[in-house]
């Protein structure tokens, strides 16, 4: 996006939020690399990366998950903070020339919480660290020869 793109964040906005999704999402991965087997690993890392993509708050919309009281669920996922920041940095400047607030509850995101976007990924992320450690410490692992 930003090479072929447009965009209206600023690279380093852009850098920080790339770089923090894919903290959460390796932390994630180290999370089921603890718990299955190491030829398992590969394929249930991406699977579970794939959920979290899904889970980004697009498709379906944020504003139709609340009907379904399960926005705890989105919100527990890096994909819809990583995503609201993107639409809210992308969007925000046009604000002389949209309604956008017809569009931020079309979607069920917040706009203009950058700040609280890239602190939840990194939140999110350690979290993911620390499960993915205790899992280390205490899931008791056979090694094969």
């Amino acid at each position: 996006m930003g090479v072929l793109a447009t965009p209206m964040m600023s690279f380093t906005h852009m850098y920080a939020a790339n770089l923090l999704y894919f903290y959460c999402t390796y932390g994630l991965s180290s999370c089921v690399a603890m718990v299955v087997k190491r030829e398992d690993g590969p394929l249930l890392a991406v699977l579970t990366s794939l959920i979290i993509g899904i889970m980004g708050g697009v498709a379906p919309p944020l504003s139709k998950v609340k009907g379904w009281r399960m926005v705890w669920l989105w919100r527990s996922s890096p994909g819809v903070w990583f995503t609201e920041a993107y639409f809210s940095q992308n969007l925000l400047p046009f604000d002389y020339l949209y309604v956008l607030e017809v569009a931020s509850e079309s979607l069920g995101f917040t706009l203009g919480q950058f700040r609280l976007d890239m602190l939840m990924l990194f939140v999110i992320g350690t979290i993911y660290r620390i499960v993915a450690y205790f899992g280390l410490i205490f899931v008791d692992r056979q090694r094969q020869k």
